[in-house]
């Protein structure tokens, strides 16, 4: 037993050198955005990469709330069908309150549409926004 747990370690301590540690961030996926500090934009599929943009993230207070708005840009000659949602984080990063609620958009081709949303309560501090294709757009 004693020999078994000798090797063992000698194992873990000769493989671990070898492993892939590594203190550089994760690569980002190209259907997220998190270039402002408090606000997330997320395109819901890499088909819409390169077609719908979300561009002009801000927050700013209202009151004792946080205030978020940002654009949705399409890219193409075509009319987009979309969903978004927005959802609101406190400081910690938990969402607040239950999460928000799909609402549909109609982007005609080139246009840009601004979208708001005012945090659930005192603590929400950052959102993030999600755009997608309806779920029920291929049924």
């Amino acid at each position: 037993m004693r020999k078994e747990f000798i090797f063992l370690l000698g194992f873990i301590c000769f493989s671990l050198p070898s492993m892939h540690l590594s203190a550089e961030p994760m690569e980002e996926s190209r259907t997220v955005d998190t270039s402002h500090p408090r606000v997330r934009l997320i395109l819901g599929s890499d088909d819409l990469y390169g077609k719908i943009s979300l561009i002009k993230a801000r927050v700013a207070p209202r009151g004792n709330f946080i205030k978020g708005q940002a654009s949705v840009q399409n890219l193409t000659d075509d009319i987009y069908a979309l969903e978004y949602k927005f959802d609101w984080y406190d400081d910690e990063g938990f969402i607040v309150g239950k999460g928000g609620v799909w609402q549909r958009i109609l982007l005609g081709p080139r246009d840009i549409k601004s979208l708001k949303s005012i945090g659930k309560t005192k603590n929400a501090s950052r959102l993030q926004l999600t755009v997608r294709v309806p779920v029920d757009y291929f049924d």
